[in-house]
């Protein structure tokens, strides 16, 4: 079940909610009343059926026939008990019977588009409705969605949930699908703001010293780099956006939607516009320590680490067991050239999650940056004791040794690197560094050259393969 989906839930119940606090009922809740424009945002049509749920505002209710489309009656309509002399046609079907219609009668209607959208049979709907058959498990959907539409089927009237209660299901499941896909994005985030500093560590040489000189520049901010995991501006999904947009039209107060639009806009790149978002939930709801961080987040992509600095710092105090505070002010500190309070912060941060091989290994990059290699070294590879694969760690560990003058473990390492990732031309250049330091000049050739062909931008292997083959010729 993806949050498109979930928000769609959302949005239909949102417009039945209106109707229903209105003292309405809707009673022609079915599929072929729920529409889709180019947005694809839900809308409801044809009301012509709406009656008021107040008996004593309208008399008439009690003598109205049953409207609607039949697979959607509740079995309180379609019960025998409720026949009575007056015939009435409903969409082709012929039922004697008349029997007050309410709310709950709309809430069974919504339960029914669920069970068709999640792959019932019409048999499997009308033999629930007549009673004969109980609720089926159905295997497109989830389990949570499946126990909401077993509640909402539920065939006494008074235990089903009301709408109300069925939006407060609903956002709880979106809160938790949300969560689900925050811990991704920021692990994803973690593992990419980092990554491009693995192209920024070179020999100790003229050429590491040029590169050096770029180094702060190169970091999370180059057009190659990718912010929040992300490289580029993703095409904007508008289904979803508009649908944060529009739950927040309704409700401004609705402090999920603002942070998944806050979140989408970090996303997008769009810092400024993800800042409101978060300002007004911070606003709405001032201990929300997910909203404190990505304002951190935010903050320190637009470089305004004072407020990064302000809103880390907030969302440490509030849960101070959680490491994602502590990583951005992290990436405050680092990108002030404030080093060991970085690696203080990221020290901290390991506390609450010492399974984080990302957490491991950007300590020891942050080390890498002090000279302090020994202390560098020891984190990569407790980075690589919880993840054997993780190719970023084996690339430190070999511009360490090269840069030790141990260049048999740094080709070690480099060959390591390149077997896990082949695509990296970062990792030939080291091998191709520690090649040349060994004296091994045609593999160093080779190394730099298959470097210049994965990228052909890559400036220290084109000027390292352009000297060694200076010199060749002139010997």
């Amino acid at each position: 079940m993806s949050l498109k989906v979930l928000l769609s839930k959302l949005f239909i119940l949102y417009a039945v909610e209106y109707l229903h606090s209105k003292e309405l009922i809707l009673r022609d809740l079915s599929l072929k009343n729920i529409l889709l424009d180019q947005f694809q945002q839900v809308k409801l049509c044809d009301f012509g059926l709406i009656k008021d749920a107040n008996v004593n505002k309208d008399k008439n209710i009690l003598n109205s026939s049953i409207k609607g489309a039949c697979l959607y009656f509740p079995p309180e309509i379609i019960n025998r008990d409720n026949i009575s002399s007056c015939l009435e046609s409903v969409d082709g079907f012929f039922y004697q019977g008349k029997a007050i219609q309410n709310q709950q009668g709309d809430v069974w209607a919504f339960g029914i588009c669920l069970y068709q959208l999640a792959g019932a049979s019409f048999k499997d709907i009308t033999q629930l409705s007549y009673g004969n058959e109980q609720y089926k498990h159905q295997k497109l959907v989830d389990d949570d969605i499946n126990g909401v539409i077993s509640k909402i089927l539920d065939k006494d009237q008074f235990k089903r949930p009301s709408i109300k209660e069925l939006i407060d299901i609903f956002e709880n499941l979106s809160y938790n699908f949300n969560n689900q896909v925050q811990d991704q994005l920021l692990n994803l985030s973690i593992e990419n703001q980092f990554a491009n500093l693995n192209l920024q560590t070179t020999q100790i040489s003229q050429i590491e010293n040029a590169q050096q000189r770029n180094y702060s520049k190169q970091f999370g901010l180059n057009s190659n780099s990718s912010n929040l995991g992300f490289s580029k501006k993703e095409n904007l999904d508008m289904a979803v956006i508009e649908c944060y947009k529009n739950s927040i039209r309704i409700n401004p107060k609705n402090e999920q939607a603002l942070y998944q639009l806050g979140v989408s806009y970090n996303k997008l790149q769009e810092y400024q516009l993800a800042v409101q978002c978060f300002l007004q939930l911070v606003q709405i709801s001032p201990q929300n320590y997910d909203a404190h961080v990505q304002l951190a987040f935010a903050y320190n992509r637009m470089q305004l680490y004072e407020e990064s600095y302000k809103f880390g710092m907030l969302a440490i105090q509030l849960n101070p067991q959680n490491y994602n505070g502590y990583y951005e002010l992290a990436y405050t500190f680092y990108f002030q050239q404030m080093f060991q309070e970085s690696i203080e912060c990221l020290q901290q941060a390991i506390k609450c999650n010492q399974q984080s091989q990302e957490l491991y290994y950007y300590v020891g990059f942050t080390f890498i940056q002090l000279q302090k290699y020994d202390e560098s070294i020891k984190y990569l590879i407790q980075a690589i004791e919880l993840n054997p694969n993780y190719d970023q760690a084996y690339q430190q560990l070999a511009y360490i040794f090269n840069v030790k003058q141990n260049y048999d473990q740094a080709i070690q390492f480099s060959l390591k690197a390149i077997e896990l990732n082949p695509n990296n031309d970062f990792n030939y250049y080291q091998l191709g560094w520690a090649y040349e330091k060994s004296y091994l000049t045609h593999l160093a050739i080779d190394s730099y050259k298959k470097s210049l062909q994965i990228n052909p931008n890559n400036q220290y292997s084109a000027e390292q393969l352009n000297q060694l083959q200076f010199f060749q010729l002139n010997i």
